[in-house]
């Protein structure tokens, strides 16, 4: 069986407010649905030869709106 893996696009992690933002929220459910989580901002994303690519970090997200995230 493969990992399942999803990597969100989206703001600075210490600037996510997770009380209030989805993106956080579907972090969340991804992991309880048991993918491996990451994390990038629009300028980590670039392109070779045709292909896409990213520079990703690894995110354990965790039901706790005061520290949601551990990174790495």
């Amino acid at each position: 069986m493969s990992v399942k893996k999803v990597a969100f696009i989206m703001d600075p992690l210490e600037k996510v407010k997770a009380q209030k933002d989805t993106s956080y929220h579907l972090m969340l459910a991804s992991r309880q649905l048991g993918y491996q989580v990451y994390h990038l901002d629009q300028g980590e994303l670039f392109a070779v030869e045709g292909r896409l690519w990213a520079d990703v970090t690894a995110v354990d997200v965790h039901a706790d709106v005061v520290k949601p995230f551990t990174v790495g």
